[in-house]
């Protein structure tokens, strides 16, 4: 993971999401409160997010206090989350599984696409799996009810950050309802865990429901315009996700997902493997057991609030391993503790292993996806060098830029964020060219004025770019001022204030 980490990081390690968090982390740190600039044009300047929760950015604010920047911050905690990954993995589940499975299990979660990808970069993603990881290995470990609280309070915390970790949630509640069923002689002392893991994460969840109540008037505010993917087209991409991020092959994800032949095969496996749990279950160790039970649920929780959440709204994005790898690790644990250990079964999972471990490995070799991701980072810096010189410096102009999210990451600039597919265009039609986006943008904010950047990529083509004389001239006849359009392709335009 250091190799990686230090081979692999992107020339740019941030993503869309980033803007939101670091800016809500500086105002925090500047004016105790979370305000970010609103994506798109909205009339606001300012405004509490209603896409993000609270957690991260005050995360980030805290960590920042010595002087550091949130950006920066963000970088190193994502990189120490993924260094302690495997040694928590390991550590967690050794009671659990034994050294030698707890050492697979950290091996393959670790060295799966997910987290190879999001380690390399500032986001909540890591950190959110490292607390998922402690907060579930407390809970099948802890013998004691202060470690219980403790639990509860770093569920809390995962919860805080993402809010996807309603799921881990659920998946405690229902793993101790299984166990007050199951565990007659021991109901008293379940409740009492119970109860103490719900006071640990009361103390983080109460200040986050009731901030979203005052500010927002309910307690989940996170929400985007409705979505346009329908329910079985979700679950097959969240197939196709897992499948890939388990092993580590996107082909068999692919493969799993969208043929007969492949949805065949996902069902002969996962019918077989539930023939198999079936026979032994009775033979298993109860710790065995319980790791299988509340790995189950949250891997199982999980992709549902995942595949109804995307289902619901939009989310700017499709599923892909950012919404798997907070379930992969656990998968894994599923998997090996429910692997006998009976001699005649051995040469089966030691198949089983050591495929697995070779598609890894061979991911690790060349991830396709991970390379090309980080190459495109480089485009990001580009159009920071291009444009900092327009957006970086304070004025009163409101900013826009079709790749908007640069600049508050890269220099705290309030720049909104512009689809080009969703830009304002007469009548409803598609724009003929930026200039007619551009004076539809004026005629929204009359009485101020707006600078506008264009820059290739994100939706728009470089043949786009420089503008063509006859756009240039009708922009100037609405009283806009040039600023920039050259063969760098990239185009800034300011408009004055409207009278």
């Amino acid at each position: 993971m250091a190799v990686h980490l230090l081979m692999r990081t992107p020339a740019f390690p941030y993503n869309p999401d980033s803007a939101s968090y670091f800016e809500q982390a500086r105002s925090l740190v500047q004016s105790g409160t979370a305000l970010e600039t609103p994506y798109g044009l909205d009339a606001t300047d300012k405004q509490a997010s209603i896409l993000f929760p609270i957690g991260y950015p005050v995360v980030l604010a805290l960590l920042s206090l010595p002087g550091f920047d949130s950006a920066a911050t963000a970088l190193a905690l994502s990189r120490v989350s993924s260094l302690l990954l495997p040694l928590l993995l390991f550590v967690g589940f050794r009671g659990l599984l034994g050294a030698p499975r707890a050492a697979l299990l950290a091996g393959l979660a670790t060295l799966s696409p997910g987290v190879l990808m999001f380690a390399t970069l500032g986001t909540p993603d890591l950190p959110a799996l490292l607390l998922a990881v402690a907060a579930v290995a407390i809970v099948l470990n802890a013998r004691a009810r202060h470690w219980l609280m403790l639990g509860g309070l770093i569920a809390g915390s995962a919860y805080a950050i993402r809010n996807a970790h309603i799921a881990l949630l659920l998946a405690i509640a229902l793993y101790y309802g299984y166990r007050l069923l199951t565990e007659a002689a021991q109901r008293r002392a379940t409740l009492l865990d119970a109860l103490a893991f719900l006071l640990g994460a009361a103390l983080i969840l109460v200040p986050v429901l009731l901030r979203n109540v005052l500010l927002f008037g309910v307690f989940n505010p996170y929400q985007m315009e409705p979505s346009t993917l329908s329910v079985l087209h979700n679950v097959r991409t969240f197939v196709q996700e897992v499948a890939y991020d388990v092993s580590g092959w996107r082909a068999l994800g692919v493969f799993v997902a969208w043929s007969a032949a492949g949805a065949a095969v996902f069902l002969g496996f996962t019918a077989s493997a539930g023939w198999l749990l079936g026979r032994s279950w009775q033979h298993l160790p109860p710790a065995r057991s319980q790791t299988i039970v509340l790995c189950t649920l949250y891997a199982a929780i999980g992709a549902s609030v995942v595949i109804a959440a995307r289902s619901r709204y939009e989310w700017g994005e499709m599923i892909n391993t950012r919404h798997t790898l907070q379930y992969a690790p656990f998968l894994w644990a599923t998997l090996l503790a429910a692997l006998p250990t009976q001699p005649r079964w051995r040469p089966v999972t030691a198949g089983l292993v050591l495929l697995a471990g070779l598609l890894h490995l061979a991911y690790v070799a060349t991830p396709h996806d991970l390379l090309a991701r980080n190459q495109k980072s480089t485009a990001a810096l580009a159009v920071y060098e291009a444009g900092k010189g327009h957006f970086c410096t304070p004025g009163n102009a409101l900013l826009a830029s079709n790749w908007g999210y640069v600049f508050p990451i890269l220099c705290g600039a309030a720049v909104r964020n512009i689809e080009m597919n969703a830009l304002p265009c007469p009548a409803g039609k598609v724009c003929p060219s930026i200039a007619s986006a551009a004076l539809q943008l004026a005629q929204q904010f009359p009485a101020r004025s707006i600078q506008l950047g264009f820059f290739a990529g994100r939706g728009l083509a470089p043949r786009q770019l420089p503008l063509a004389p006859v756009d240039q001239m009708q922009l100037q006849h609405a009283g806009m001022q040039i600023l920039q359009n050259d063969a760098h392709a990239f185009v800034v335009i300011k408009t004055p204030v409207i009278q």
